[in-house]
């Protein structure tokens, strides 16, 4: 479940997003690699160019 922070003002969005099933793995590679890369879709994300995005968002 995905839940929206009551500090997002003005243009920055704040959320609490829901990772539990994948919390062992991550840990597992970050302790393989030391860093790690969370690709996360956002199939509902209509009208937006996501490739003119991506210097814009970060994780």
């Amino acid at each position: 479940m995905n839940k929206k922070l009551d500090w997002s003002r003005d243009n920055i969005l704040a959320y609490q997003v829901e990772f539990k099933g994948i919390i062992s793995e991550v840990e597992e590679k970050l302790a393989e690699f030391g860093t790690v890369r969370i690709f996360a879709r956002i199939p509902e994300l209509v009208g937006a160019e996501l490739s003119a995005m991506g210097d814009r968002l970060r994780f």
